[in-house]
């Protein structure tokens, strides 16, 4: 089963009490303009209307709900969801005119307005679900982001520390130095701020950024 099915199946048991009530959901079914005579007359109309020509997408795929036709009935429609802040988007397709909406919170208030309260709801949670995950996705690509960033600067640093050792060089560099191109050697997984913390005296994230930059810069001018 389909959530449009689902939708239309719970959609289909409900009784109205009123004779106006039920005149409406079979004008809306079939197509027919009908004058209201109560209150829920028009919106137990769409009710019908949506049962017999409209379809929702899953909501886990996204946000689509239509109501297809064949004839000039979509303007008496369209005007009557203008008429009640449900205003949806037209097209035309062949033969067939349809009104839309792809937002899910026009979705949600035409569920809402035909009866379907409780499949608003899970649309909503599909939403928030969704909008969770995306969240998720986004933190965890920034974190690889910065993972990424740390171990090429890692790697640059200690390139240039093993570069500076090779020819000799590290050990004419200040102590401070030494101990932050050893402890960088030690531990090419740890970012500025994991590193300068296992320093034998306190450092800045920006003076210890100022010691790499110094040992990759004396590496480069070696080199050049």
């Amino acid at each position: 089963m389909s959530f449009s099915s689902d939708i239309k199946d719970y959609l289909s048991v409900i009784k109205e009490k009123k004779d106006c009530c039920t005149e409406a959901f079979v004008c809306g079914f079939e197509h027919k303009v009908f004058e209201p005579k109560c209150d829920k007359d028009l919106k137990v109309m769409l009710r019908g209307l949506f049962i017999s020509s409209g379809n929702i997408i899953d909501p886990n795929k996204g946000y689509y709900l239509t109501l297809s036709f064949t004839n000039e009935y979509m303007d008496y429609i369209y005007a009557l969801l203008c008429s009640m802040d449900l205003e949806p988007k037209a097209l035309k397709r062949n033969d067939e005119y349809i009104l839309y909406y792809k937002e899910s919170e026009r979705i949600e208030d035409f569920l809402t307005v035909i009866g379907a309260g409780k499949f608003t709801l899970e649309l909503m949670e599909a939403k928030l679900l969704k909008e969770t995950r995306n969240n998720l996705n986004r933190l965890n690509n920034a974190e690889i982001a910065n993972m990424a960033r740390t171990a090429e600067a890692s790697a640059e640093a200690s390139d240039a520390i093993k570069f500076l050792e090779k020819k000799g060089r590290l050990s004419h560099m200040s102590p401070a130095v030494q101990e932050t191109a050893r402890l960088r050697l030690e531990y090419p997984e740890y970012n500025l701020e994991q590193l300068r913390q296992i320093h034998s005296k306190p450092i800045s994230k920006s003076g210890l950024y100022h010691r790499l930059n110094k040992l990759i810069n004396e590496a480069k001018n070696l080199k050049d």
